[in-house]
């Protein structure tokens, strides 16, 4: 058993020596960052910036302290090393699985880009317990639960100014649990006298345009509202890096639920025809679609993500009207061979290779999924920049596109043809030196030029296949438009 109480001295070589703690309890370390967690992946399309806070409470340095922190089933008796350790292995499948998620059709597209890049800015070892805010999650084997204290913790850290200048979008928070009443690990000489519980918010969103769309209790209050929007993760650092991807799986569709809402007046688009569920109310479970966090298609059963029956699915062919089906079970996921950093056999590996292999299966960039007259958008734009999407009026699928005439201050404008293969054509009456800008989705421009005479024609032939935006200025006004790259 390792020890709980500093050791004052030893013997070594006959001569009694001071043991000099390994840290000191309270203090705030900013750590080296692993180059594996700080480059993203190759190819990756928009960043994402992340800091790190792991909170390892500690009496004597050199231990965790167990009147703080513990498993479930056991106390939980690590040295701060080995759980430094485990955390650093944790962050790094955690990344992978994020940035691999993102490649759409990536178990089976070799030349599949990651759309997310992660990138760590910063990284916190802080040896105390994180603090405990007033908001309350309930009770608990008659203990109170609450969240942890967010803005506090910002300030202690001085970060706020950081996330902003930084582009941060999302903070990754380790730390643990002390056992309550009804777990086994629970000793009334080591946990008798807390009465106030920290726990776990698995996200929690800050954003000055949306407020928070999170899979949390949506306190108004609880965090900072900086320049641009971001996600607060917390995760249990007794458990692994499947409950961690499991609370960004809950954020998607917290997110996805919000913009289908926003574009139809209903989420059905992500929840009936992606996810599966024969209601918007979550009352029948899902079967033979891509299913969700808590559920493969194969199965009706929370977290049973090693179910062997086989159902047939449309999940590696969805769209919304159903596509190709064949028979999924644990074995279409968990057999798939994804170049997991470090060790190639860990803890819940099935587990997470099942949300690497759903949020593949999203659509993702270049998906080229039929919708109607349109198509469906890239979903990983709205993790990547949640503000831009938000103000372009970004949905789940775009709106009809098809060539139309439209017109600004009267002047007829026809744009075509619309899809494209290569040139697009610009033409009306009157619209000498108008300025024309081709942009992406989030609003980078990839092309300006101005308008010389009353037909204007575009070489598109260097842009990959996809939606783009394209807006016509003159006098004032602005016309704004998509165009469809083949």
């Amino acid at each position: 058993m390792k020890m709980r109480v500093l050791k004052l001295s030893v013997i070594l070589f006959g001569i009694s020596t001071l043991l000099i703690a390994q840290v000191t309890p309270g203090s705030i370390i900013e750590e080296e960052i692993d180059p594996y967690i700080s480059k993203p992946a190759i190819n990756y399309c928009k960043e994402i910036p992340v800091v790190i806070v792991r909170y390892l409470p500690t009496i004597d340095g050199f231990n965790i302290d167990v009147s703080q922190v513990n498993e479930y089933w056991s106390l939980g008796e690590y040295t701060l090393d080995e759980l430094k350790s485990r955390i650093d292995q944790f962050n790094k499948r955690v990344k992978f699985s994020l940035e691999e998620g993102s490649r759409y059709h990536g178990y089976k597209d070799n030349q599949a880009k990651p759309f997310l890049g992660y990138r760590v800015v910063k990284y916190i070892t802080v040896y105390r317990q994180i603090k405990t805010s007033t908001f309350s999650l309930g009770t608990e084997g008659e203990k109170n639960l609450y969240q942890p204290d967010y803005k506090q913790e910002f300030d202690d850290l001085n970060i706020s100014e950081f996330i902003n200048e930084n582009n941060v979008k999302e903070v990754w928070f380790w730390y643990g649990e002390a056992a309550r009443p009804n777990w086994p690990s629970y000793d009334e000489q080591i946990h008798g006298d807390i009465d106030d519980y920290v726990s776990f918010v698995e996200s929690n969103m800050s954003s000055h345009l949306t407020g928070d769309i999170s899979n949390s209790y949506r306190y108004v209050d609880d965090l900072y509202i900086l320049d641009h929007s971001y996600v607060v993760y917390c995760y249990n650092f007794a458990r692994s890096q499947a409950e961690a991807v499991h609370n960004h799986g809950h954020q998607l569709e917290s997110m996805y639920k919000y913009i289908s809402t926003k574009q139809d007046g209903n989420h059905s688009m992500f929840v009936q025809n992606f996810s599966g569920w024969g209601d918007n109310n979550y009352t029948i479970p899902p079967l033979g679609r891509a299913g969700d966090t808590h559920h493969p298609p194969n199965t009706t059963t929370d977290y049973d993500y090693l179910n062997t029956t086989l159902i047939e699915s449309d999940i590696e062919d969805w769209n919304p009207f159903g596509g190709l089906t064949k028979p999924v079970n644990v074995d279409t996921w968990g057999n798939l061979i994804y170049n997991w950093p470090g060790e190639s056999y860990f803890s819940q590996k099935t587990e997470s290779q099942w949300y690497i292999y759903w949020m593949q299966n999203m659509p993702g960039f270049n998906n080229n999924i039929t919708f109607n007259s349109s198509q469906m958008t890239n979903w990983w734009m709205f993790t990547s920049n949640w503000d831009s999407c938000y103000n372009n009026n970004i949905g789940l699928y775009f709106d009809d596109i098809t060539s139309r005439t439209l017109s600004i201050d009267e002047n007829e404008i026809s744009i075509f043809p619309n899809p494209t293969k290569n040139d697009l054509y610009i033409n009306g009456k009157n619209i000498s030196g108008m300025q024309v800008l081709v942009l992406d989705l989030i609003g980078n421009p990839i092309l300006i030029t101005k308008k010389i005479s009353n037909e204007l024609k575009l070489d598109l032939s260097f842009l990959n296949r996809g939606i783009y935006l394209i807006k016509i200025k003159t006098n004032g006004e602005i016309l704004t438009s998509k165009i469809l790259k083949n």
